[in-house]
């Protein structure tokens, strides 16, 4: 049972954390003083993430190394439980401390950058979730999936440039 996290945890959390947690866009959350972050964070533990993480699946400290970048090793402690769960189509990796009685307490969480596991995905940030939820607007009224989209105006755009064919069968017409 994960029984705390502490308020420096959540601030820190919450701060730096991944938009598909918090859904409060991350310029506005680094402009939040600690009290309103403790908010955004407690918001998110009660709606979905605390029972997220009691069911998440342990995995073992070396496969956290493999999926996490290498900015957060320093922040890896090989002696404490990592689970993960995935959110919104996005993987993420907790670190819990245990604590006497049988619980946990929460010290760090991670979101898995999946460019590792997709080598051919690129991802894209928009500067705020209203830019993507437009964006996902205008894919739905020209009936596509966002993602289809963004892949046919990227393509589009890399075969206007002279020697760039995206189709390799276009490059013999």
């Amino acid at each position: 049972m994960i029984t705390t996290v502490e308020r420096e945890d959540k601030v820190r959390i919450a701060r730096f954390g991944a938009n598909k947690i918090f859904r409060v866009d991350f310029d506005e959350r680094s402009r939040m003083i600690d009290d309103e972050l403790v908010k955004v964070f407690d918001n998110a533990w009660s709606t979905f993430l605390e029972q997220s993480v009691t069911k998440a699946e342990k995995i073992e400290a070396a496969e956290v190394s493999r999926r996490l970048l290498d900015q957060y090793h320093p922040y890896i402690d090989d002696y404490q439980e990592h689970r993960t769960f995935k959110r919104n189509q996005a993987e993420f990796i907790v670190q819990l401390e245990k604590i006497p009685e049988d619980a946990y307490r929460l010290t760090q969480l991670w979101r898995v950058k999946s460019s590792d596991e997709y080598p051919k995905t690129l991802f894209v940030n928009f500067n705020t979730i209203e830019e993507i939820e437009r964006f996902r607007e205008l894919a739905d009224s020209l009936n596509k999936k966002p993602e289809i989209l963004a892949l046919q105006l990227i393509r589009n755009f890399m075969d206007l440039h002279p020697g760039y064919v995206s189709d390799p069968a276009k490059a013999d017409t």
